[in-house]
């Protein structure tokens, strides 16, 4: 679209200027460069098309009308942002602020500029130069495009030539300027796509003088390079990537819920708006969880994913504005301050945010952060509803050091468990919300649950919870169970009986485990053990008093 574009402007300008030439008479070229998600390929629902534009010499046309050749390639530029044009106001234009001086400069640059304003010593801010790395020909003279590109290589790939203060700076009047304390900006907020895109690229340019394939305007290429030279672990690369494109999929989402490029603040939790960026982005129904608890859980996990690789390689002080942060952070962090980790858990309903801190740490394990950090917010998410949300998580953690490490290994004090139990949860969140209720709501049950880790399957089997339980089973499984008592037993076997069954397995009709089923069911299950109990208990043996 863009050389379809350049095409119809340079034969209407030469139809009355004529050509372009040198002083010495040959035909000057020009060549047009993409930037930002332009030149980085990854252009979105209603991004910006950020351009550069390039002649190679000073000289005149030689047409009817003779105009220098700084005038000429500015005419060609303002025609070429005319020609492009959304039919909506809001949604994208051509975009030539990243040129050299910006507005105060020409809308077309010459080679000489170009060196000039980029080269060393040169008055381009830290962030003109970084935003070179997205630098893409994209139309005109290849040979003049090849040769731009390998003088962006020797001005931006030294670390020498890039100020991180003067970034940092920057990125601090962005948040001011674009974002809101109460509210998160997809592209600007701390952890959003801003972020990643900087850092990335200043990796780029660091070590791009070490490794030519980091000279890339591709951000996936260069996650891909950045783990081969070992700046980045393989898992590290792969999260970021994943997060990546995430961010750019909220972002096209809210720019078409809106059917605007400028609004990118999420829409409260909770709000209709938030339910229909889900289904917007894709998110689906008829699972265990709504399309709007799928996207809060990847939102958080994203986030806090970029907040720790910037951590990680920049320190917390690289972020810019007030510390923020959400449960995957303190899965994901090792530096996250007291008062921010104290905050968050409160927010998530702890009381006693330390033990709620080790715990945490504890389930994640040093090798299972990334699974737990989506598991943890999904979690907290059904605990900020449960009647102890400092006891469930307790209790998880105890649970979890109970299971076996691999197959016939028992699991060793103070690590964690199998993976296999933390994918599984993750892989069905209505166990995890079972298991939640359990932990929270009974330390008898837990604890019970916790002896017998081999129970897990059958008490957080939704199908087995939810089945009322025939009125024939259950006094067949009443006389079995008052046969096989002595007297001195029966008041406290007759309370075990409601919610320990026969065998000593949890019994699915119990009134305490509730988990989520309805009230009616719960009464009927309560009501058909009663029933049965007076009908047959009674008939079969006589006892005088019963305590219940």
């Amino acid at each position: 679209m863009i050389r379809a574009a350049a095409d119809i402007v340079r034969r209407n300008l030469q139809a009355r200027f004529g050509i372009p030439r040198t002083v010495a008479g040959l035909e000057t070229r020009w060549a047009l460069f993409g930037l930002g998600k332009f030149g980085g390929v990854a252009m979105g629902y209603a991004s910006d098309i950020e351009v550069l534009f390039v002649y190679s010499d000073s000289g005149h046309t030689d047409g009817p009308e003779v105009v220098e050749n700084s005038e000429y390639f500015d005419n060609f530029v303002r025609l070429l942002a005319e020609v492009v044009k959304a039919k909506r106001e809001g949604i994208f234009h051509v975009d030539t602020r990243l040129r050299p001086y910006g507005a105060g400069g020409p809308m077309a640059c010459s080679l000489e500029s170009f060196c000039r304003y980029y080269g060393p010593g040169g008055p381009a801010h830290a962030y003109e130069r970084l935003a070179l790395a997205r630098l893409r020909t994209v139309g005109g003279d290849p040979a003049l495009g090849a040769q731009v590109e390998r003088l962006r290589d020797e001005f931006v790939y030294s670390v020498r030539h890039v100020n991180i203060h003067e970034l940092r700076d920057l990125r601090a009047r962005q948040l001011s300027e674009k974002a809101a304390p109460d509210r998160y900006n997809a592209k600007f907020s701390p952890g959003a796509l801003v972020d990643l895109e900087y850092d990335v690229q200043i990796l780029q340019v660091t070590h791009g003088g070490q490794s030519p394939r980091l000279r890339t305007p591709r951000i996936h290429e260069a996650l891909s390079a950045l783990s081969e030279l070992g700046v980045l672990t393989p898992d590290e690369s792969r999260r970021l990537a994943t997060a990546y494109y995430f961010l750019r999929q909220l972002i096209n989402g809210l720019r078409m819920l809106r059917g605007s490029a400028r609004d990118l603040f999420l829409p409260p939790e909770g709000s209709d708006e938030f339910a229909h960026l889900a289904r917007r982005m894709g998110y689906q129904r008829g699972g265990e969880l709504e399309p709007e608890q799928q996207l809060r859980v990847d939102f958080e996990t994203h986030t806090a994913v970029v907040r720790a690789f910037m951590e990680h390689h920049f320190g917390r002080d690289s972020m810019p504005g007030q510390a923020v942060g959400n449960v995957a952070d303190l899965v994901l962090s090792e530096t996250v301050p007291p008062d921010l980790r104290s905050r968050i858990l409160i927010k998530a309903g702890f009381r006693d945010t330390e033990r709620a801190n080790v715990n945490l740490r504890k389930l994640a394990g040093a090798a299972q952060q990334e699974l737990f950090a989506r598991l943890a917010v999904l979690a907290c998410d059904f605990l900020r509803r449960a009647a102890d949300p400092d006891m469930a998580l307790n209790n998880w953690e105890r649970f979890a050091r109970s299971l076996p490490d691999a197959p016939g290994t028992p699991g060793t004090p103070g690590t964690p468990g199998s993976p296999a139990h933390f994918q599984l949860l993750l892989s069905q969140p209505r166990r995890l919300e079972i298991l939640m209720g359990i932990f929270s709501a009974s330390q008898f049950l837990a604890d019970t649950l916790i002896r017998n880790p081999d129970f897990f399957d059958w008490v957080t089997n939704s199908t087995i919870l939810h089945a009322e339980r025939p009125r024939e089973v259950i006094e067949s499984d009443l006389r079995a169970f008052v046969s096989g008592c002595t007297r001195a037993d029966q008041p406290n076997g007759l309370r075990r009986f409601f919610t320990i069954g026969p065998g000593g397995s949890f019994h699915p009709a119990c009134p305490g485990m509730g988990l989520g089923k309805r009230r009616r069911r719960q009464h009927t299950g309560t009501a058909n053990i009663g029933k049965q109990f007076l009908h047959s208990g009674f008939r079969q043996i006589r006892w005088r008093r019963v305590e219940l």
